[in-house]
């Protein structure tokens, strides 16, 4: 009984540990005109700075499928930052994070509306998006200007 009892807390740790990585992606709109370059942001973070399973994500392991017909990826890139902060209020209350960002630069091929399907890295999947692309001559684009 104790042996069950130990495999269950080490599973649940783990759990809990992972469940504190979150996966995300969005972009700063929903509408883009066909010549605008969109910014995809992927965005992995964890708000524990000791979090073991974190230091398990790899920049290369992101998986990211896009329509080729629709878009063209134009550039990629990754940054990583940390933060480990300590107020100085009376609990002393530390905050800490770390954060893993891929950036994909995208060019429109063609004007619709598209989901981007959700990335994954490692087991996490991020949430989806879908994108309105205006034609650039449109009297719907001129609002934009």
């Amino acid at each position: 009984m104790k042996f069950i009892i130990c495999i269950f807390l080490v599973l649940f740790s783990v759990f809990v540990q992972s469940q504190d990585i979150k996966f995300s992606m969005k972009t700063d709109k929903d509408i883009f005109i066909s010549n605008d370059i969109i910014e995809v942001a992927f965005t992995l973070s964890t708000s524990d700075y000791n979090n073991d399973e974190f230091s398990k994500f790899k920049p290369e392991n992101l998986i990211f499928n896009i329509d080729t017909t629709a878009f063209k990826i134009v550039s990629k890139n990754v940054s990583f930052s940390s933060r480990y902060l300590t107020s100085k209020n009376v609990d002393s209350t530390k905050t800490t994070s770390k954060e893993l960002t891929w950036k994909y630069s995208l060019k429109p091929l063609k004007t619709g509306t598209f989901t981007l399907k959700p990335a994954e890295v490692n087991s996490l999947k991020s949430n989806e998006l879908t994108l309105k692309i205006i034609d650039s001559n449109s009297d719907e684009a001129k609002e934009f200007y």
